[in-house]
């Protein structure tokens, strides 16, 4: 009898401590973003880029990993229907496909750099950056890097980048200084590559930008019917939607002025 007795007791603080664990699994996959910014600002402050809270101007910076790809062209469109700025992080091995289409590629650099937007590197391809050696990753951003030479893609003085898979290594930092590149990570997160659900991606948003936020969304078809809505949002509650470089302007970063940038 005690013996049951126990074993219900062990039964019921299991399940306790398994509800409690899912409650905080869902609210870290609501606010994963900013908790991770506090623990790296913490951990090593060269990982944030951030702009500060405190502008004049009520501003957001709007970025998509993953491109060129489907939702692209799209996305350019929406841009500039509402008066909207973003930064493209492009990886290397889309832009080495994209070389050979002589009739899509100078349209699209045209569509980007003519409307205000920007680029960043987001290395060769989507292999987690964390998981590489130090000279795989130099390899990844020195291919991709050319390829935005190439391309005449690198319009603007910071020479933004966000490694795939977002974290940030301490050696990747001496190897973006040889490159001249800024380490740009995000302080909100979509979730539209794990979660391509529209009102989910709006709900998850929406709740929580702040002034001086950089967004995180993905360059997908899927992403373009919340991206609309999303800066539709932001524009009648008084933001400016803006490029990295654009915000940069408007409202400067703590850390490009400490690491003289500006």
């Amino acid at each position: 009898m005690k013996l049951s007795k126990t074993i219900s007791i062990y039964l019921v603080a299991f399940v306790v401590l398994l509800i409690v664990t899912l409650i905080i699994v869902s609210l870290s996959v609501l606010f994963q973003s900013r908790w991770l910014m506090y623990f790296l600002e913490v951990r090593n402050p060269a990982a944030l880029f951030y702009f500060d809270r405190n502008c004049k101007t009520k501003a957001v910076a709007l970025t998509f990993d993953d491109s060129p790809s489907g939702g692209i062209k799209y996305l350019l469109r929406i841009l500039k229907r509402n008066n909207a700025t973003a930064t493209f992080f492009m990886l290397g091995n889309k832009l080495q496909m994209l070389n050979g289409s002589y009739r899509f590629y100078p349209k699209l650099r045209e569509d980007i750099l003519n409307n205000g937007n920007d680029v960043g590197n987001h290395m060769f391809n989507r292999f987690a950056a964390y998981k590489m050696t130090m000279e795989d990753f130099e390899e990844q951003v020195k291919k991709t890097d050319a390829l935005l030479q190439l391309g005449y893609l690198q319009n603007n003085k910071y020479n933004w980048f966000r490694p795939a898979s977002f974290f940030p290594l301490g050696y990747m930092y001496e190897i973006l200084d040889k490159y001249n590149y800024t380490m740009t990570l995000g302080t909100v997160h979509s979730f539209d590559f794990q979660i391509r659900n529209t009102q989910y991606n709006l709900f998850s948003l929406l709740g929580r930008i702040k002034s001086g936020d950089i967004i995180i969304c993905h360059d997908t078809l899927e992403t373009t019917e919340y991206v609309e809505k999303m800066i539709i949002y932001l524009k009648h509650q008084g933001y400016k939607v803006l490029s990295l470089s654009e915000m940069s302007r408007e409202c400067p970063s703590s850390l490009l002025k400490k690491n003289n940038v500006f």
